[in-house]
């Protein structure tokens, strides 16, 4: 009690960098996030995935517009629709600009390489073709083609770590009744199959798999290409285009949120 007391209001849960507007020329509500500076609009949610899980990511992306603040709504001369990631990342993992630039920098020393006449490892056992082609892209430093193009990228407040003390309860909420849905090939899903209950309703003694529990730090990316999730592609060929992009291409956490269109 003495901790809700005298908490400020980001450690109730207030975010300061996003509000809740009216959107008086579409006539409807959007949300408003403040990154790096810059002021976007939503125009339309690409994913928003309602986890029950209270230390997942709350991954949300959105199709944005940049606007002047949170009040004048108004999309700015020359702007266009871009994408936002907003994701909640354990404390110490590397943001999407991270990867990003770190893979640029491996890039970049087997470019290097390359001009020195050295022959990557990642090369051997590759075909002709294939090695000719990649050769080709690296020494014109062309792979950025194959990235989304990092606009504006922001950290935010990092949560509070689990007391030393602390132990989970996963029948905290009480364990209602979960029907299990048999699988309607045989054998297609024996681990669906043979749970009689969800395993994060069992008891803490009897559940094996503890959840870790670690700080978690808001993260938000814009990024200029306009995506679609990829579960939502329509178009078989559309889909494997996007799954071999990731032959050469950002091979990390968004991919399998997002594919880029």
């Amino acid at each position: 009690m003495l901790s809700l007391m005298f908490a400020t209001e980001e450690e109730l849960g207030y975010d300061p960098t996003i509000q809740r507007r009216l959107d008086p020329k579409a006539n409807r509500v959007c949300f408003v996030y403040e990154v790096d500076g810059h002021y976007y609009k939503t125009q339309k949610a690409i994913f928003d995935h309602r986890s029950l899980c209270i230390t997942g990511r709350a991954t949300r992306v959105w199709e944005v517009i940049e606007v002047a603040s949170f009040d004048k709504l108004q999309s700015l001369e020359g702007s266009h629709t871009v994408v936002l990631k907003d994701v909640w990342l354990d404390a110490g993992s590397m943001t999407e600009g991270d990867i990003q630039r770190e893979m640029f920098a491996d890039l970049e020393q087997i470019a290097n390489a390359l001009e020195a006449g050295e022959e990557p490892k990642g090369f051997a056992g590759m075909d002709h073709e294939s090695k000719q082609m990649l050769q080709k892209c690296l020494l014109a430093r062309h792979w950025h083609r194959y990235f989304l193009t990092l606009v504006h990228e922001c950290q935010g407040m990092t949560s509070k770590e689990v007391a030393e003390a602390a132990v989970s309860d996963s029948t905290l909420f009480g364990t209602p009744p979960a029907p299990v849905r048999p699988s309607s090939l045989r054998y297609a899903d024996l681990s669906r199959m043979s749970l009689s209950q969800p395993s994060d309703l069992l008891s803490h003694e009897k559940n094996s798999f503890n959840r870790r529990h670690c700080p978690k730090r808001q993260s938000r990316v814009v990024f200029k290409e306009v995506c679609v999730a990829l579960h939502d592609v329509s178009k078989f060929g559309d889909a494997m285009a996007a799954l071999l992009s990731c032959v050469f291409g950002e091979i990390h956490r968004s991919h399998c949120v997002i594919a880029q269109c």
